[in-house]
């Protein structure tokens, strides 16, 4: 739970971004601009896609403040539902609802950081293979495991962040990684 100095934080921010302070967004710029693009990455076909994404993703944020008088309590977790909605309106508009597999973001994915999926790792199973079977999950699942395991973000947190609750991602989660273990061939 936030405590009052941080609510109170991001009321300050939020009040000084509709006042027109370009600093103070430039501080949850800062601050989010590099989990909000890997959370991107993670899902689109290039770099560059996931580039201009997280840039729209920012403008449409500063748009939304700078446009709503509505309290903004959670400013990540607003940050996050835009990342998310403009991936799914990215694939629309390109006529692809599944999320491409990605070379990449495979790459990249060398720092989970999780017991189940080290455990994966030291079955000396390939980060490829966990990538394709991590890709082949659906929307929901991919999206909690990413900020589970990639992001390092509470239960708490992915349901403020995905709009559900707490309960439901830690279903999701063990449903995700149940079927990550079906499709490896490992059991515990």
């Amino acid at each position: 739970m936030k405590t009052h100095n941080e609510l109170e934080n991001i009321r300050d921010i939020i009040e000084r971004i509709r006042a027109g302070d370009t600093e103070a967004y430039g501080f949850v710029y800062d601050a989010y601009v590099e989990p909000i693009y890997r959370f991107i990455f993670f899902k689109v076909a290039t770099k560059e896609v996931a580039q201009d994404l997280t840039s729209e993703v920012f403008l449409k944020v500063f748009h939304y403040i700078q446009s709503k008088e509505r309290q903004i309590d959670h400013l990540r977790a607003l940050l996050y539902t835009t990342a998310r909605n403009s991936v799914i309106d990215h694939y629309r508009q390109e006529g692809r609802i599944e999320i491409e597999d990605n070379e990449e973001a495979q790459e990249n994915l060398v720092g989970i950081k999780t017991e189940d999926v080290e455990e994966l790792l030291d079955t000396k199973l390939t980060v490829e293979r966990i990538e394709l079977v991590i890709g082949s999950l659906k929307q929901e699942w991919r999206d909690v495991v990413i900020l589970r395991f990639v992001e390092d973000y509470s239960h708490k947190e992915i349901a403020q962040m995905l709009g559900k609750k707490e309960g439901a991602i830690r279903v999701a989660l063990h449903r995700a990684l149940t079927e990550i273990r079906k499709q490896l061939g490992t059991t515990d």
